[in-house]
């Protein structure tokens, strides 16, 4: 008889060697079909819900599948590999405006993957904290080529040669109820905001700029 999975439980280590693999194929491919079919511009792909997904599978998954249009990133947290962001390729803007990072950027800022870094969403924490798991409906910069575009030219006007510019990533917290949720032991609502924070310094140390460009 198969075994039973019981995901209001914890898995014993034998039960995970033997969770079925055609199991995740199948909730992976509908996925993939699902993706296709809507042309979400973001998802994730979270087995770990159901099941303790073996890191293998998941990063598997993402070397030998091609979703037309869109890239695949596996999900962290807590140095854990939990499942998978299928994320469509930025827009021509945000090339732009990453490339122009990479060319002026002086303190080292590393631009690897940062289409998944960069997006605002709603949370719905507790007793008035919050962590990424309760981060709903993301909405990623890389998609805006209104606000990439208006950063980039804002940079442009900011610069001017010899200028030290430093990239850093900000979040922005927005709560609709903080203190009540403190007071009462409530659920709490708002929005974060990751984004890009830009300090600008001319070489005599003056600082131009030190902010987020929204």
């Amino acid at each position: 008889m198969a075994p039973v999975y019981d995901s209001r439980r914890t898995m014993t280590e034998k039960e995970k060697t033997e969770m079925p693999f055609e199991k995740f194929t199948d909730w992976f491919n509908n996925t993939v079909y699902r993706i296709r079919k809507a042309k979400w511009p973001s998802m994730d792909f979270i087995p770990g819900w159901i099941y303790d997904c073996p890191k293998r599978w998941i990063l598997g998954a993402i070397q030998s599948t091609n979703v037309r249009g869109y890239n695949l990133y596996p999900i962290e947290r807590f140095d854990k590999v939990i499942g998978i962001l299928f994320l469509k390729k930025p827009c021509a803007k945000f090339n732009q405006l990453i490339g122009w990072v990479d060319k002026y950027c002086t303190n080292g800022f590393n631009t690897g993957d940062i289409e998944t870094k960069l997006y605002v969403a709603d949370i719905c924490g507790k007793r008035g904290v919050w962590s990424p798991r309760d981060e709903h409906r993301k909405e990623y910069l890389c998609h805006n080529p209104k606000w990439c575009d208006r950063v980039k030219k804002q940079l442009q006007k900011l610069r001017n040669t010899g200028d030290k510019v430093e990239v850093f990533i900000d979040t922005i917290e927005d709560y609709e109820n903080l203190e009540e949720s403190i007071r009462n032991e409530t659920e709490l609502y708002g929005n974060v905001l990751y984004t890009l924070h830009f300090k600008v310094t001319t070489p005599g140390g003056k600082v131009k700029f030190d902010g987020v460009i929204y």
